[in-house]
């Protein structure tokens, strides 16, 4: 069956960026993939994600890194979607006052300002204990320089979610090609890898 990907991106930067786009597509020809560019405002970044999920044709799945993970683990929760989380900032409603100021998008130059109402509005978007997470997995690279692989992987044990550690990527996980088995296997289980049949 045919699937949609979408891909949310992490802070300060956009969807075509560091070439993860274009990693998916190569890995999941068979899928659409969709990489929405998000806005710093967390509530329109998520509204800007569910354009996506809506406008797609065929059954969604979504990837998300960084910031884009935690916009991807509230996606999931609340329509039920399977989804992959690369060094996801999980508690980013907790952690993340520190990207309070002016910034330069990484991958246009263009200058943008994250308020504090906007780092307020994460709260809006964290996902409850108790959310299922039988269709959630996680890629944690240890040496990960920005979210601390070790709280990630604590998050991941309490709230029973599936997590694999990897070695040498990063933050940015620039190698992305390393984490399509992982995606893959999240598909399969959600019935949406390649042959699968369309559900009824």
């Amino acid at each position: 069956m045919s699937a949609t990907i979408v891909f949310l991106h992490g802070f300060g930067t956009n969807g075509a960026a560091d070439g993860y786009r274009d990693v998916l597509a190569s890995e999941f020809p068979w899928a659409a993939v969709a990489a929405p560019d998000l806005p710093p405002d967390p509530l329109e970044a998520v509204a800007v994600a569910e354009g996506a999920i809506r406008r797609a044709q065929d059954p969604v799945a979504l990837v998300g890194i960084s910031l884009g993970g935690f916009y991807a683990r509230h996606l999931a929760a609340a329509h039920g979607l399977s989804s992959v989380l690369v060094n996801p900032a999980l508690e980013a409603h907790v952690h993340a006052s520190g990207l309070v100021g002016r910034h330069v998008n990484f991958a246009t130059g263009e200058p943008f300002e994250f308020t504090p109402a906007h780092f307020l509005s994460l709260s809006r978007l964290a996902v409850g204990a108790g959310t299922p997470v039988d269709a959630l997995d996680v890629a944690v690279s240890m040496d990960d320089d920005v979210v601390p692989p070790d709280e990630t992987i604590s998050y991941c044990r309490r709230h029973g979610i599936r997590v694999s550690t990897f070695d040498g990527h990063g933050h940015r996980f620039l190698d992305f090609g390393a984490v399509a088995p992982l995606v893959r296997e999240n598909l399969a289980r959600a019935g949406l890898a390649e042959g699968a049949p369309s559900p009824r």
